[in-house]
């Protein structure tokens, strides 16, 4: 259950494959960023881009089961993410109060289906195979030349 007083949703893509970490109790922390087109026109006419930033934790007990649907996420994949914003407030070691807020992934939902997301990742690997076979080509006709 969400607090409607504390709640936000965004839909975007994926800026990069999710950061996952490792935490000494078994637990895990997902970052990831959303580039979430704006809602407006600017002047140019053009619509410009929200990168926002999400946080989510994955208990001890869950993360045994792998990454869950962050392991499933990748760089440009569409996904709808609901939040609510927490309090990143401590003390470090010096005593010095450190203050932030963070938006903590409460569900997340893919935004594509499984054939469309295959499709992305098979012409992104055909790119990525045609330019290195460029670069590996190059050299040799530098030689030649």
């Amino acid at each position: 259950m969400f607090n409607l007083e504390n709640f936000g949703i965004t839909t975007g893509r994926l800026t990069a494959d999710p950061q996952i970490y490792d935490n000494a109790d078994g637990s895990k922390k997902v970052r990831i960023t959303v580039a979430a087109p704006n809602a407006y026109k600017n002047r140019d006419g053009g619509r410009g881009t929200q990168f926002i930033p999400l946080e989510s934790f994955i208990p001890a007990e869950r993360a045994v089961n792998g990454d869950g649907v962050f392991g499933m996420l990748h760089q440009g994949d569409k996904v709808t993410a609901q939040y609510s914003v927490r309090n990143n407030n401590y003390a470090r070691a010096d005593g010095e109060r450190v203050y932030g807020i963070v938006l903590q992934i409460d569900a997340i939902r893919f935004g594509e289906t499984r054939a469309v997301v295959s499709a992305r990742q098979q012409a992104k690997a055909a790119v990525e195979q045609k330019g290195k076979k460029g670069r590996a080509s190059k050299p040799a006709a530098a030689k030649a030349a």
